[in-house]
């Protein structure tokens, strides 16, 4: 009974103990809720996204490759070749699914294209959104991404080919969750290209010169993993071409769906989301358990009367670290129901959002996810709580009469570090500073994350739009076409060139130029005569670490020929990753005809190029491919990053300042009596914190530099794409003071207040 009646107080002052620090609690419960919701709602999003992705595999049966042919072959024989294929049990089936490309214009836009398949129905399904598959000549079902990019809607109609098509449907197919129009293209582009969908009868009305004769295949072997699958793909590709030559035919396409961006661009980029966010997550978790265990001493170092007392009073260490741990966890708990619901609710519709504005995914369904709940919730709760004992059960260690005393430093006292002959103020500041550098440490962390966050959100558009201009200045010529076979044309504006796609060691596509001798498009660099060498592009350089003299080797895509050559100089063509020689020496490497070309640069237009025999055109708006959809798909995170970092700077210097008034709070107790005001005690202790901020901002912005040109290289990198210089304006620099200025200036409010609410007799409470 005795034990009973002596625990009730602790249990009593709990509630009484939270008020009191309200502020710390409230600051550290939307600390964690704001962070649990956000990291909830993205991991259960990109989690039930990647379970979806999945099934959809085998729902839409999904192709495990598909291949293209110069002529129109028939199933039948291309079945026959690759049954003869050895693989093993992976057999594949051969499926016609031919295409056409169209150009068209949009709303005064001539730069959008539509790639027309018959509709499926044994591989490749979709998945339909809004209305309805064609059923009758001129309906169309289109992606419901590149729909709703364009404010498409149920009955309106698009014009390609010479025919009025209206759209009967929104769909998603699973071999295009991503929209690359060609898998060389560094971006994606779900506003301007679009896959389309009509009847099989309606197809065949279409003009065949666009026709594309593309095959799918599918493995009956369905627990074929990624390698074995990819091994399987190679042979099949081997036997078709062996096969095919003989009869004057070639493969102009194989693509298997590991190498197929538009499929596994989306869960590549899915799998990049959650190990990101895990990692934001317990960086975090790490910066706000430091700040705990600081705040832990601080609590105990008020505390450490009553501590003394309850300790004299036969209470174990035990009860006691049970006591002080029941507020943190009560406050823990709050914030992760309140924080997965609202990840639940409001943060997963806004990633789910996110997600269904980038990519072309089938219908969404919530998975809940026991290692999501297990990663964001009870993993860094447990980290927290663990922190908090191991802090506590340090502190406790002393003896009762030490709390009584509030002698609490385990190690002896050092001595005082001898400042020079600066004014009164001055060394008052420095010593604040020098006392509490545990404190200022731990903020200058938490505010180089938080600018670091600010300057990614407010640089990464900026810096995409430089690296469009970049491309868009270094262009070879304003247009770039490709053949599908020679045409001659009288055009003067026009230069023949040479062009073919090969992979160097890691599989990055390479495009090998050939180049017209003394070329009016390519004046920034003469071709070298000697076979064997080439110019290269300095983006292709830096990515490799290459130098001039080095010997590189580059391989066929769909073949097993290797090529080498020696680097003879560089140049800046930022486009793409490319090699260039002379029009002469790329015939003779590549065995054609001295005559043979594959397209032309020209500065204009070439009106007068048959459509027939265009195979491509790459204009200025191509190549903006890449900003245009970064703009689209990051424009919605880009505000919140922004906001999340300003929210991290406010706690993060909310808390620690916080500390430092109450460690210093017998201090400035005694100051008052000495006869300070409160305005004078704010220009020692609020300046103190103040200095500490500035020269943190100031430390951060370097710093932050390095970092994020660094991990902006990296992820630009994924897009195949090598940054020269990665430029961060001054403006978004002073956009990042500011703010920090601005919040710590309301802040400084706050610490005022507090300063105001330390009584005088606290200097005396605890003197002996």
């Amino acid at each position: 009974m005795a034990d009973k009646t002596i625990k009730n107080p602790l249990r009593k002052r709990i509630l009484r103990d939270i008020r009191k620090e309200k502020g710390k609690y409230i600051s550290i419960f939307l600390f964690l809720t704001f962070m649990i919701s956000i990291v909830s709602g993205m991991l259960v999003t990109s989690l039930s996204m990647m379970h979806t992705y999945d099934d959809g595999i085998e729902t839409y049966k999904l192709e495990d490759g598909h291949f293209s042919t110069n002529s129109e072959i028939s199933v039948a024989d291309l079945q026959k070749i690759a049954d003869q294929t050895d693989s093993g049990t992976a057999k594949a089936t051969i499926y016609k699914q031919y295409f056409y490309n169209f150009d068209y214009t949009f709303e005064g836009n001539s730069n959008y294209s539509i790639r027309l398949y018959e509709n499926r129905e044994a591989l490749n399904t979709y998945s339909v959104f809004e209305g309805h598959a064609p059923e009758k000549d001129g309906e169309l079902a289109i992606d419901r991404l590149f729909a709703e990019n364009n404010n498409l809607k149920i009955g309106d109609t698009l014009t390609f080919d010479g025919k009025d098509l209206t759209i009967c449907g929104t769909v998603a197919v699973p071999d295009y969750s991503c929209l690359f129009e060609n898998n060389s293209d560094s971006m994606f582009s779900a506003t301007t290209f679009t896959t389309g969908f009509v009847t099989a009868d309606y197809f065949k009305e279409f003009s065949e010169s666009k026709l594309t004769y593309s095959f799918a295949y599918h493995f009956s072997d369905r627990s074929l993993d990624d390698r074995a699958s990819y091994d399987a793909s190679t042979n099949l590709m081997n036997t078709l071409s062996k096969q095919l030559a003989p009869q004057g035919n070639y493969l102009t396409d194989f693509l298997m769906r590991q190498n197929n961006k538009a499929i596994s661009f989306t869960r590549e980029d899915m799998d990049g989301d959650t190990n990101s966010t895990i990692m934001m997550l317990y960086i975090m978790i790490a910066l706000l358990a430091f700040i705990f265990a600081l705040m832990t001493f601080s609590t105990i170092e008020a505390e450490a009367g009553a501590i003394g007392t309850l300790r004299a009073s036969g209470y174990t260490k035990g009860e006691i670290i049970r006591h002080y741990m029941a507020a943190p966890t009560y406050v823990f708990l709050a914030a992760a129901v309140i924080g997965n619901i609202g990840g639940y609710t409001c943060f997963r519709k806004f990633m789910e959002d996110m997600y269904y504005h980038s990519y072309s995914l089938p219908v969404f369904k919530v998975v809940w996810n026991a290692n999501a709940f297990l990663l964001t919730t009870v993993i860094p709760i447990a980290i927290l709580l663990v922190i908090n004992y191991l802090a506590l059960r340090s502190m406790l260690g002393l003896s009762p009469l030490n709390f009584l005393r509030h002698d609490l430093s385990k190690r002896k006292k050092k001595h005082v570090t001898k400042l020079p002959n600066f004014k009164f103020l001055t060394r008052f500041r420095i010593r604040t500073i020098l006392q509490n550098r545990s404190n200022y440490i731990t903020m200058a962390i938490g505010i180089l994350m938080a600018n670091i966050l600010f300057i990614f959100s407010a640089s990464m558009l900026p810096i995409l739009n430089d690296q469009t201009d970049n491309v868009l200045d270094h262009l070879i010529a304003n247009y770039q076409y490709t053949l599908k076979a020679p045409v001659e044309l009288d055009d003067s504006s026009a230069e023949k060139y040479c062009l073919t796609a090969l992979a160097d060691d890691d599989g990055k596509e390479v495009l090998v130029y050939g180049i017209a001798d003394n070329s009016k498009y390519l004046t920034q660099v003469s071709m070298p005569t000697e076979k064997g060498d080439i110019i290269i592009s300095k983006s292709f350089m830096k990515l490799n670490n290459y130098k001039v003299g080095d010997t590189i080797k580059i391989v066929e895509k769909y073949g097993d020929k290797e090529y080498s050559f020696r680097i003879a100089g560089s140049f800046n063509y930022p486009a793409a990753f490319s090699v260039f020689m002379s029009i002469d020496n790329y015939n003779d490497t590549f065995g054609k005809d001295a005559d043979y070309f594959t397209g032309y640069f020209s500065d204009k237009a070439l009106d007068d190029l048959d459509d027939s025999f265009i195979y491509s055109t790459m204009g200025p708006s191509d190549y903006s491919k890449l900003s245009d959809q970064m703009n689209d798909s990051m424009g919605r995170m880009m505000p919140l990053m922004k906001y999340l970092s300003l929210i991290i700077f406010v706690i993060v210097i909310y808390l620690l300042s916080k500390i430092v008034l109450e460690k210093n709070a017998e201090s400035i107790s005694l100051t008052k009596i000495l006869g300070y005001n409160n305005r004078e005690i704010g220009k020692i202790y609020i300046i103190s914190t103040a200095i500490a901020v500035l020269v943190s901002v100031a430390i951060s912005l370097p710093l932050s530099t390095v970092i994020l040109k660094t991990m902006i290289v990296y992820l630009f990198r994924t897009f195949d794409i090598w940054l020269e210089n990665v430029h961060i304006g001054t403006s978004i620099y002073v956009q990042v003071v500011i703010w920090d200025i601005v919040c710590y200036g309301l802040l400084s409010f706050l610490q005022y207040k507090k300063i105001r609410k330390i009584p005088m007799e606290e200097a005396l409470k605890n003197r002996e």
